[in-house]
């Protein structure tokens, strides 16, 4: 009996506890705001280039980007508009690097090159999860706005990506 007990109190503990209840997925978020009113959100699951990788205490990725024509805002005609905007090329972190929660980075987008500051977390043994946001002004891109609904300069982004040791 209290073998039986331990095991489902050790089952119980496994199957809610918040680490494994959610799978793990890579992927990245663009949260949008909009003015006057609203938000939505920019996703996707596929990235191509560098991996992340763990040296010590610090992360490290070089060249990793995702297409544009993989992001997804759930409305077609916003889907669109987004890639017109972004003249259907890929996002590409030239560089990133973090140590103790924090890091930096160059992006590039539109062709502009940015640096960016992030915060990070390791969520597991496989994945970390970076987290920063980024001017779209600084990327000059145009026509923010469509039928009196305007984007707001400042989105967030949090991408999840596995990386190894």
């Amino acid at each position: 009996m209290k073998k039986i007990l331990i095991t489902i109190t050790l089952l119980a503990t496994f199957l809610y506890n918040p680490a494994f209840a959610e799978k793990i997925k890579k992927g990245v978020k663009v949260f949008v705001s909009l003015s006057p009113a609203g938000s939505f959100e920019i996703t996707g699951k596929r990235f191509k280039g560098g991996k992340v990788t763990k040296k010590g205490d610090s992360f490290e990725v070089n060249e990793i980007y995702v297409p544009t024509s993989k992001l997804t805002t759930g409305i077609d005609l916003r889907d669109e508009h987004m890639r017109e905007r972004l003249k259907s090329e890929n996002v590409m972190v030239k560089s990133a690097s973090g140590s103790g929660g924090i890091g930096k980075g160059i992006i590039i987008v539109r062709d502009v090159e940015k640096e960016f500051n992030f915060t990070y977390e390791v969520l597991n043994q496989k994945y970390i999860r970076a987290t920063f946001e980024l001017n779209l002004n600084d990327f000059k891109i145009p026509n923010l706005s469509y039928m009196g609904v305007g984007v707001e300069e400042i989105i967030k982004l949090e991408i999840t990506l596995p990386y190894k040791s």
